[in-house]
């Protein structure tokens, strides 16, 4: 029915009334928007060495270039790992942390935030942070946007800080797969994440899957800066560590080739020739290639005279490397007599030499002595390299160089087949645990973890305890005994 006129007014009247009671609180709310800039491209910090020089004349353009980032509607991004030098905290952590509403943090603020407690090793407040900021980003877009590329990469890393590398593993497959959905299988901004899942894989001890992504990089890196690209080193550099991990050295020596021939390719100077020299002269004397190892460390010789001279300092490295690289007793007793004799020389010729140069020359005369059972010359030049060390340097050098007892033989030991049965052949490898008397001799071996049959672990023993020669600890100058000393060794069975 129809309201009468007083009625109708009645009811205009209240509901008037209940719209004010019901908005004015509305408007005494604070209404607080947030405009947030767009967050365009995904450039998180490439965990090969960005500090590298690479070609100008091969380096790609601004706009696609790796370290760069990617432009967007909004325009450039710059977000990345690199943490600023003067974070601002926006008033999220106070003096005595009473502060801590990520909620109501901007995502500037939020991203300043966590740059802050990253850097402060805060990585449970810098999670939080990030999974804030990640979160605003995927209601802002949808959840396979690249603008979510840049927290998760951040969220990851931080994940992978504290461990929690199988959280970090699917994070970066996240990013992976979004980046592929977008720009391909061969874009160049899939280099970051697959590098960092490398190192996922590596702390998982997954060694065979993290080659193949590093292999997978290098391609992609290739395909952005050309076959002999600098950024590619480090890569090189993984897959030795992995392939030796998998025991495939044959694989970790061509990589370590390659490395070298790449530095070589940018070698510029005499400098720079000598250290991609120096690296592949040592790997050859890690990996037991001795001769090429030799051949190397005098490569860089004649090359040092030709530039400097006979007595240049800078002959004291590759001359303690010519020692070092010494296959047997005999050849160090030879060779690398001769070897450390002329860098003595030199040093006298060279007062001005820096203290570790001097050091370095005393150890490798001390580690001589010390394997030719010449103890009392051992120790007057282990005195000595301590003392030159006292001078200038920190206790950081003096404990890399004397803090824990260092292997001085191989780490392939070969046995005699004559003194053991006939049925026992091929190599072995075993893990084992030792004390270091203060003149380098080793006793009281007990062996953790090995292949050797049992009957055979006696004889394995007592040619460990007579051959393994250890640098003692040193402390004060003084050399120490040291127990609980871990250590591996490879077995050979050889007639000699």
């Amino acid at each position: 029915m129809f309201l009468s006129t007083h009625k109708m007014c009645l009811v205009f009247r209240m509901s008037r009334l209940c719209a004010r009671f019901l908005v004015l609180p509305l408007i005494m709310l604070p209404v607080i928007i947030q405009v947030d800039d767009a967050v365009g491209g995904y450039n998180s910090p490439l965990i090969l060495p960005s500090e590298l020089d690479v070609d100008q004349n091969t380096a790609i353009e601004d706009e696609t270039a790796l370290f760069t980032g990617t432009v967007d509607q909004q325009g450039d991004s710059d977000d990345s790992l690199i943490l600023p030098d003067s974070p601002k905290f926006d008033g999220l952590v106070s003096e005595d942390n009473a502060v801590w509403d990520v909620g109501s943090l901007s995502i500037d603020a939020l991203k300043e935030n966590f740059f802050a407690t990253y850097s402060t090793n805060e990585f449970d407040k810098a999670i939080e942070l990030s999974e804030e900021w990640l979160a605003r980003l995927e209601r802002q877009y949808d959840l396979e946007s690249l603008q979510l590329v840049i927290p998760i990469n951040h969220l990851a890393e931080t994940r992978q800080r504290l461990g929690q590398h199988d959280i970090a593993e699917q994070l970066y497959r996240r990013n992976i797969t979004m980046i592929e959905l977008h720009e391909g299988q061969y874009s160049e901004q899939l280099i970051e994440s697959l590098a960092a899942l490398g190192h996922v894989y590596e702390a998982l001890e997954r060694n065979l899957e993290a080659i193949k992504i590093y292999q997978r990089v290098q391609h992609l890196v290739h395909r952005k800066e050309g076959v002999y690209s600098l950024e590619q080193l480090s890569l090189l550099d993984q897959m030795v560590v992995n392939y030796r991990k998998l025991r495939n050295f044959t694989e970790a020596d061509r990589a370590q080739k390659l490395r070298f021939k790449i530095s070589q390719y940018h070698s510029n100077d005499v400098t720079a020739s000598l250290n991609a020299q120096y690296e592949l002269a040592d790997w050859y004397v890690e990996s037991g290639q001795y001769n090429l190892a030799v051949k190397s460390y005098k490569r860089s010789i004649r090359l040092i005279e030709n530039e400097y001279g006979d007595n240049d300092v800078r002959l004291l490295r590759p001359l303690r490397g010519l020692a070092r690289a010494a296959p047997s007793y005999e050849s160090f007793n030879g060779r690398s007599n001769k070897a450390l004799k002329r860098a003595q020389k030199v040093l006298s010729n060279n007062p001005q030499a820096k203290s570790d140069e001097v050091a370095l020359t005393l150890v490798g005369l001390a580690d001589f002595y010390m394997l030719t059972n010449k103890q009392q010359l051992a120790t007057d030049n282990y005195l000595g390299a301590w003392q030159a060390l006292s001078e200038e340097s920190s206790e950081l050098i003096k404990q890399e160089f004397f803090g824990v007892p260092i292997k001085l033989t191989n780490d392939t030991l070969l046995i005699n087949r004559g003194i053991i049965s006939r049925r026992y052949q091929g190599g072995y490898l075993i893990r084992f645990e030792l004390t270091v008397s203060a003149d380098g001799r080793v006793s009281n071996v007990e062996l953790i973890d090995s292949n050797v049959p049992g009957l055979l672990s006696e004889v394995v023993i007592e040619e460990i305890e007579a051959n393994l020669r250890y640098r003692p600890r040193h402390e004060n100058g003084m050399a120490i005994v040291t127990e609980g000393v871990i250590s591996e060794q490879k077995i050979f069975l050889v007639r000699l």
